[in-house]
């Protein structure tokens, strides 16, 4: 409690013993000696009403003798009570007679209780009845009944009273004490919030005046400045009052007055920011952002800004370098990327003519070692291509450049490129290999099958490679509540989409924890060393597949212990192909048909029961021959016969043959059933030879999608025809000749002389009348002189490339609609954007695949008709003017030199001897630098590099060392960003020594 607490308590203690003191005199001094005196006079007047009675009594009792009304008077007075206590009002009486008026009986004098010490005496006089002379004197004592209850009645009023002042009196003690403690908080808060804000305006001042590189400035809205932080000292190198009082010879644009500073008044903003050259007192240029904000309640209704003001002249020039250094690693970043895909397209042309070789070669009639020979060559060939492909793909996603195609495909051409994949692997590791598709999962899906097929492949090959004996399981399902959902994180769909989850099983040497740990890391390899299964790889595969399912918005995650196996599982989004978009359901009148699956595969009978069932056929299991002739025979004697029996080739009660004799020759067996030989996948030619006997009629695999089934069951079981719908549906294309129509005519544009050599041989071998052309110009000049129904153009030839090939003959009406495939030597697809921008149909990368070429050829051959070319005349050798009527065919003279010297030259293509062919090189070499120079000086650092490259691999065919070393140090300069002039002049020495 506080002192003035206390004063204000003892202030309050002391009025209420005041208060007290005052009411205890009023009561002993005022109140209760009058209520006494009230109650003796009302004492006196009850005596006086009784006295004249007891006159009379008492002169009849001396006068006349008669006591006994004396008597009677005197009983009655004393009989006289209080109607409401029932107490006699009087207590005795005393009777003294006047000497004069004679002797009384004593008896009679005194009556009641004549020494009661609480009554109240009242004597009064008693006066003779005729002539009202004093004839005694009667003492009435009366009782202070009535005393006392005046006393109780006025001093319970009395209490009542003070009680209630009492209560007042501490009801204002109360008030006081909390309106005193409200004070004091609020005198307490007041100096806290003082010492406060004391305390942050000191702080702020001092961070203020410590600023560094920062100071706070106000200013009217005319601009003058009227207040600024001593922070500005270190900033400006001037006093506060010296930078306000002077400000034009500070700012350097002070001469825009208030327009200088980012805020202006009547600006709709509330605040602004601006950069603003100044000049320090030492004269250094700097550059202050300055940041305002309208100050809202300044004093008086005046205008006044405040600002802060940053030095950021260290901030600016670090800002320029770093945009110089992004520029300088963005350009680096281009020439790598230009490298790149040069090195790409030179490794791969290469290896698109040995891989064309080699299958041509494999076509022609050769001994059986030879053709062993160049199949191992065609799958080394293949293999390097395919790390180089991965190579490239971890390229791009260093780069944030694959991206996902999306377009309609069939689930099941997918699956059919991995089986025919995993066939080939499988022949040397006698696998079980099937595939389990899921009940629900669309056959038509819309996505990138190409990426699909690409992680599809790896986890394949993995599952081959890692499982030296058992069996790999390829099961496709839909994940449930997935479908029409919206949001999810795989490309754009437009409409219905779908997630399907891949599990890739096997039964290999497992993955150790420590290996699952790195397993998707991009070059990381499985130490498989204590297993001695060391099968090689680059260790890109998984690291591009985890990569690829990300973009389809899924996740990859693997299961494996080692000696148990693998599992590892992918999820990914898809988009749903409307029905009328893709091909009918076939209505194939299979229902109520049976098969039988003769296997002791649980697995087999599995897969090959749902999917029959799936078909509508009914399906029966058997585990062995016997069973199975058992089942045969109760079928032929109760008239349920089967229509379809799938026998397992791995049953080991008895060879194939015999068991498909015993089936055939039941007893009572009428019509006889289909069979079809159940094989594992790679080992199906080996079965192919008893296909189209009596006994066999067919071979399958377990890694069986169901368009394949559907293909084999229509060739197999009666009734197999489709419905209407179907019946006319396009017959899937196939890389034969009668496919072709005859007389159609071809161009090949091409400046490697082996890859058009091979398309011109592929095409033949198809059916189609080939043209070559080494180069665009040439290909233009057979263009105006021949009709084609088609053109393969090669996208990047010297002089004139494939995209402005397009782009001049798609200014031609009649060529305007001319199939244009475009072939490339890149991995990279990415170029399939800027074909089609082009105007190319489609694009292809070499080697040619025939199958695929003749899917795009065949839906345009027919079509339309490219024939009467328009007079051209003979084509200039030097430019044209622009003629709306012709095209513009005209080589260039810097076009002319940059395809003379960017022309690579091969050891196949030199049929000249060696000095010849460094004369040629070295003309090509002279012809080219003036356009390796101008590529550079006008930023053109990948096209340089590309031209560089094809004149590296020249002068390294012809032995040009010299010119090798010299160009690959001009390519290492371009990349890095540093000067050229070493490398340019090394090349002029070339030159010079000839």
């Amino acid at each position: 409690m506080s002192a003035l607490a206390r004063w204000i308590t003892l202030a309050f203690v002391l009025l209420a013993l005041g208060l007290g003191a005052m009411i205890g005199g009023y009561w002993h001094l005022a109140l209760k000696p009058g209520i006494q005196n009230e109650a003796q006079q009302q004492a006196d007047l009850m005596a006086q009403a009784q006295a004249a009675r007891l006159a009379a009594a008492l002169v009849a009792a001396v006068v006349d003798g008669s006591s006994h009304l004396l008597t009677e008077v005197r009983n009655e007075v004393l009989s006289f009570t209080d109607s409401d206590s029932g107490q006699p009002f009087f207590a005795g009486v005393d009777i003294e007679p006047a000497p004069d008026l004679g002797a009384l009986d004593p008896a009679l004098r005194q009556h009641g209780d004549i020494e009661c010490r609480q009554c109240l005496v009242a004597e009064v006089p008693l006066l003779h009845p005729r002539d009202y002379h004093l004839i005694g004197v009667a003492r009435f004592l009366t009782t202070d009944q009535f005393l006392r209850q005046y006393l109780r009645a006025f001093r319970r009023h009395l209490l009542i009273q003070a009680a209630l002042g009492a209560l007042l009196l501490l009801s204002a003690w109360a008030g006081v004490m909390l309106l005193t403690r409200q004070m004091q908080r609020q005198r307490l808060w007041r100096e806290r919030a003082e010492q406060s804000s004391a305390w942050t305006q000191a702080r702020y001042e001092r961070l203020l005046n410590r600023l560094e590189g920062y100071f706070v400035y106000a200013r009217s809205g005319e601009g003058s400045l009227i207040f600024a932080s001593e922070s500005v000292r270190r900033v400006m190198g001037c006093a506060p009052e010296v930078f306000c009082r002077e400000p034009e010879r500070f700012f350097v644009d002070a001469d825009a007055g208030s327009s200088l500073f980012p805020l202006t008044i009547g600006q709709a903003e509330q605040s602004a920011s601006r950069v603003l050259r100044v000049r320090t007192a030492q004269g250094q240029a700097r550059q202050l952002e300055c940041t305002e904000t309208l100050a809202l309640n300044a004093p008086e209704g005046q205008v006044v800004i405040e600002g802060v003001a940053r030095d950021v002249s260290t901030q600016k020039e670090l800002e320029a370098s770093l945009l110089e250094a992004k520029e300088r690693a963005e350009s680096a970043n281009r020439a790598k990327t230009a490298l790149l895909t040069n090195v790409s397209h030179e490794l791969r042309t290469p290896m698109a003519s040995i891989i064309g070789l080699a299958k041509l070669m494999l076509r022609a009639e050769s001994p059986a070692p030879q053709r062993d020979q160049v199949g191992k060559i065609l799958a080394a060939a293949q293999s390097l291509l395919r790390i180089l492909d991965d190579i490239l793909d971890v390229s791009k996603m260093e780069a944030g450049r694959v991206r996902l195609d999306q377009r309609a495909f069939a689930l099941d051409q997918v699956l059919e490129q991995v089986a025919n994949f995993a066939a080939i692997k499988n022949q040397a590791a006698a696998l079980d290999i099937a595939f389990a598709i899921g009940p629900g999962v669309p056959r038509y899906l819309r996505g990138d099958p190409v990426r699909l097929g690409q992680v599809l492949l790896n986890l394949t090959s993995n599952a081959i490679k890692f499982t030296p004996r058992g069996s790999v399981l390829l099961c496709v399902e839909q994940l449930k509540g997935a479908q029409n959902s919206q949001g999810a994180r795989g490309p754009d769909r437009g409409g219905h989409h779908i997630r399907l989850k891949f599990t890739l099983e096997d039964t290999g040497i497992g993955i150790s924890r420590q290996d699952l740990q790195r397993l998707f890391q991009p070059f990381s390899q499985l130490d498989n060393a204590s297993s001695h299964h060391n099968q090689g790889g680059t260790g890109l595969g998984l690291a591009i597949s985890r990569h690829l399912v990300r973009l389809m918005g899924g996740e990859i995650e693997v299961e494996s212990q080692p000696g148990q196996g693998s599992s590892f599982q992918f999820t990914a989004d898809f988009g749903l192909v409307p029905r009328a978009s893709c091909e009918p359901s076939p209505a194939w009148s299979w229902q109520g048909m049976r098969a039988l699956i003769v296997s002791e595969r649980e697995l087999t009978q599995a897969l090959f029961g749902q999917m029959l069932n799936g078909l509508g056929l009914a399906v029966a299991m058997a585990t062995s021959t016997g069973q199975a002739s058992a089942i045969l025979g109760t079928a032929c004697q109760t008239g349920a016969a089967f229509a379809l029996v799938l026998l397992d080739a791995l049953l080991a009660d008895a060879p194939v043959a015999s068991i498909a004799r015993q089936l055939h020759q039941q007893p009572g067996l009428g019509q006889k059933p289909a069979l079809l030989l159940i094989e594992r996948l790679g080992f199906e030619r080996g079965a192919d030879a008893q296909v189209g006997s009596a006994d066999v009629d067919g071979v399958v695999t377990p890694a069986l999608s169901h368009s394949a089934l559907l293909r084999v069951l229509q060739a197999v079981l009666p009734g197999a025809a489709p419905s209407p719908a179907h019946r006319h549906a396009a017959p899937p294309v196939h890389a034969h000749p009668a496919s072709v129509p005859p007389g159609t005519r071809v161009l090949v544009a091409d400046d490697h002389r082996v890859n058009r050599e091979i398309a011109v041989d592929v095409l033949n071998g198809l059916g189609f009348e080939v043209t070559a052309a080494a180069d665009g110009f040439e290909a233009l000049e057979s263009l105006a002189r021949a009709d084609f129904d088609a053109l393969l153009l090669d996208i990047r030839m010297p002089g004139l490339d494939g995209f402005e090939v397009t782009k001049r003959l798609r200014a031609e009406p009649r060529l305007a609609r001319l199939p244009v495939i475009a072939l490339t030597a890149h991995a990279m697809m990415e170029d399939a954007e800027p074909c089609h921008a082009a105007g190319m149909t489609a694009v292809m990368s070499k080697p040619i695949n025939e199958t695929a070429l003749l899917e795009i050829l065949l839906p345009h051959l027919g079509k339309r008709s490219f024939k009467h070319p328009p007079n051209l005349g003979p084509v200039a050798s030097q430019p044209v003017k622009d003629d709306s009527s012709a095209v513009q065919y005209a080589r260039a003279p810097a076009a002319e030199a940059v395809e003379e010297g960017a022309r690579m030259l091969c050891p196949s293509d030199l049929q000249a001897a060696p000095s010849e062919a460094q004369a040629e090189f070295l003309r090509q070499l002279s012809a080219a630098l003036p356009s390796i120079i101008d590529y550079l000086g006008h930023g053109g650092q990948a096209d340089a590099i590309a031209v560089a490259q094809r004149l590296k691999t020249g002068a390294q065919a012809v032995g040009a060392s010299a010119a090798s070393d010299a160009l690959s140090a001009l390519q290492r300069a371009v990349v890095k960003g540093a000067s050229v002039d070493e490398p340019l002049q090394r090349l002029e020495w070339v030159l010079v020594q000839g």
